[in-house]
């Protein structure tokens, strides 16, 4: 937790660093909205090492790999964020990180669900510059709260359903490639890693021994409005 608390310091210090270093470059649309509104799309790793290990019990009682390993899933994002500098963006964020594993089987139901959502802000950090890509970093910080669920209903192995709960800070830090586009469309790509651990996981509203660890690097494209 004092890591996380510390993200914020360090950014702004290096932004700082950066803000001095740097020449002066002029914003490409000075008359571009103060506001905006964007959608994020990609692809994140996540570190199950717990959900993995109960997948790869099942497919031993099977004899085969009828269940395959979560180790990533889609993510999606909606923000509304305002400049405050012409370097330094700043808003509110939802994020949605989806992870499952699922067997066809008409004899029982096979699915596990780690599906979870972040909310919380996010600080940019990207210079101007005077035409073409610009560079910076990014960090998200929040809370991720689980939505999966359970429904193993296995014929002479028994039942065990149920929906996950639980919830923990989460952050992330990353890349930003910015393209400029127009007046009132803009574009990114974000690479960086997130940090998404639930350990006091519940299940069925009872005590479980699972952790959900949606940690790892991700991969991001954005599209942003500027009213």
């Amino acid at each position: 937790m004092r890591r996380v608390a510390r993200f914020p310091l360090l950014i702004a210090l290096a932004g700082a660093a950066l803000a001095c270093a740097l020449p002066a470059a002029a914003e490409p649309y000075p008359d571009r909205s103060a506001w905006l509104l964007g959608l994020e799309l990609g692809w994140a790793k996540f570190a199950m090492d717990d959900v993995n290990d109960a997948i790869g019990a099942i497919n031993q009682e099977y004899g085969e790999d009828i269940l395959s390993d979560i180790n990533g899933g889609v993510e999606f994002s909606a923000f509304v964020g305002r400049r405050f500098s012409p370097a330094i963006t700043a808003g509110l964020k939802f994020t949605r990180l989806d992870g499952s594993t699922d067997h066809p089987d008409p004899t029982g139901a096979l699915e596990i669900n780690t599906g979870a959502n972040v909310w919380g802000g996010y600080v940019h950090y990207v210079p101007p510059v005077d035409a073409g890509m610009a560079w910076g970093a990014g960090l998200d910080l929040g809370v991720v709260s689980t939505t999966g669920e359970i429904n193993l209903a296995i014929p002479a192995e028994g039942v065990e359903t149920g929906d996950f709960g639980g919830s923990a800070p989460a952050a992330a830090g990353y890349l930003i490639l910015d393209f400029p586009g127009t007046r009132t469309v803009s574009f990114q790509g974000h690479v960086g890693y997130r940090y998404a651990k639930i350990d006091d996981v519940t299940l069925a509203g009872g005590p479980s021994d699972a952790v959900l660890d949606h940690s790892g690097f991700f991969a991001r494209a954005g599209f942003r409005l500027h009213p």
